[in-house]
C-alpha cells in the first residue's frame, strides 16, 4: 500500500497522504529491532510465537515464512517512497534490515546457507542497491537466486518452491505461481545489472 501511494505521490502530490504515509512509516520504524530486525508477528509473541509456518525462532522455517517477503516488499516500498517524496524514514528501516540481512545470509564462516521459500527479497535487494549505489544488497539477491536449488549445500525445499535445482538448470516454470514470477523477475533484475550467466537463458 505504501509503495502504490508513493507512486500516486509521484505523480499527484497529495499533502494528507504525504502524512498519512508519515503516520504509518513512523510506527514500522517503531517495530523494528534495534539490530534491525522486522517482523512484527515474531516481536510482538517472542517464544510463544505458535504459527507453524513461522518456526520457533528467527529464520528456523524459511520455507514457509514470510520474514524474508515482507521485507522485500517493504524495500520495494521504501525506494518508492524516498524517490517520491526525498524522505528517507523508511528508506532507512530497509536499509537497516538488509544490513543485518547481510550479516546473516551467505556463504562466508558463520552465515546461514538458505533462501527464502517464498521469493520477493531479490527484487526488493536489487531495487535497493540501485537507488543507495551499494553493491552488497545486489550480491545479496544474487547469493539468494545462485542457492536455490543447491542440494549439495542445504536442504532443499522441492520445486513448489522453484528449489529442486540450481536455477540456471531450470527449463520450464513449476510450483507456485507467484512465488515463480518473483523468483523469475528478481533472476530478470540480477541478470540486467550483472550480466550474470545463464540468468537470461532461462
Amino acid at each position: 500500500m505504501i509503495e502504490g501511494a508513493a507512486y500516486s505521490l509521484a505523480t499527484a502530490p497529495d499533502a494528507k497522504l504525504d502524512a498519512y504515509l508519515d503516520g504509518l512509516i513512523a510506527k514500522i520504524a517503531a517495530a523494528q529491532e534495534p539490530d534491525g530486525y522486522l517482523y512484527t508477528e515474531r516481536t510482538i509473541q517472542g517464544d510463544t510465537l505458535t504459527d507453524e509456518r513461522a518456526g520457533p525462532t528467527r529464520w528456523s522455517h524459511l520455507a514457509h515464512s514470510h520474514e524474508l517477503y515482507n521485507v522485500g516488499h517493504l524495500y520495494e516500498a521504501a525506494v518508492a517512497h524516498y524517490q517520491a517524496t526525498g524522505k528517507r524514514s523508511l528508506l532507512d528501516v530497509a536499509i537497516k534490515n538488509a544490513d543485518l540481512l547481510g550479516r546473516v545470509f551467505g556463504p562466508g564462516e558463520g552465515q546461514i546457507r538458505a533462501v527464502p521459500g517464498h521469493e520477493e527479497v531479490e527484487i526488493g535487494l536489487v531495487k535497493l542497491s540501485g537507488v543507495t549505489g551499494e553493491r552488497k544488497y545486489l550480491d545479496l539477491a544474487r547469493f539468494f537466486i545462485d542457492m536455490r536449488g543447491r542440494s549439495d549445500l542445504r536442504e532443499t525445499y522441492g520445486d513448489y518452491a522453484q528449489d529442486h535445482i540450481p536455477v540456471v538448470e531450470q527449463n520450464e516454470p513449476v510450483g507456485h505461481a507467484v512465488r515463480a514470477g518473483y523468483l523469475y523477475a528478481g533472476m530478470a533484475d540480477v541478470a540486467a545489472r550483472t550480466g550474470a550467466p545463464g540468468y537470461a537463458e532461462r
